[in-house]
C-alpha cells in the first residue's frame, strides 16, 4: 500500500499465480479516502485473494474425470438434446485415461484429442 498524492492511495494484492500459465499475477486498486479507508481496502483484497488461493489449491489436484462430472452436475438449463451430448462425451471421458489426469496438467490439445477421439469412425 502507498499514497500516490494526498487522499488517493494504491493498494497491490498478489492473488497467486494464474492458473493456466502459472505465471505470478499482481492486481491493482486505486483507493480514494484517507490512510483508514486504503488500510481497510488492504485487508478486504488480501482476505479475498487468500480464498482464491485457497480454491486454487483444492482445485490442483482435481482429475479431469471430476472437473467434467461437477461440470456436467452443474446443468445451466441446457436444452435436452445439448445434455445428452455432453452427457455422452462425458461419459466417454470418464473412461478414458484421461479422465486420472489432473485437470491443471491437461492442456487443451490433449482435451480436444480426447474429445475428438469420440467422434473418430475408423
Amino acid at each position: 500500500m502507498r499514497q500516490r498524492r494526498p487522499g488517493v492511495w494504491e493498494v497491490r494484492v498478489a492473488p497467486g499465480p494464474d492458473p493456466v500459465s502459472g505465471v505470478s499475477r499482481r492486481r491493482s486498486i486505486t483507493i480514494h479516502g484517507d490512510e483508514a479507508v486504503a488500510e481497510a481496502a488492504r485487508r478486504r483484497c488480501a482476505e479475498e485473494a487468500g480464498q482464491l488461493r485457497a480454491r486454487l489449491s483444492v482445485c490442483l489436484g482435481l482429475t479431469v474425470g471430476e472437473l467434467l462430472t461437477a461440470w456436467l452436475d452443474a446443468e445451466p438449463g441446457w436444452r435436452p438434446s445439448t445434455l445428452s451430448g455432453y452427457r455422452f462425451i462425458v461419459r466417454f471421458l470418464a473412461h478414458d485415461r484421461i479422465a486420472g489426469r489432473r485437470a491443471v496438467e491437461a492442456s487443451p490439445m490433449v482435451v480436444r484429442a480426447a474429445a475428438g477421439s469420440v467422434f473418430r469412425r475408423d
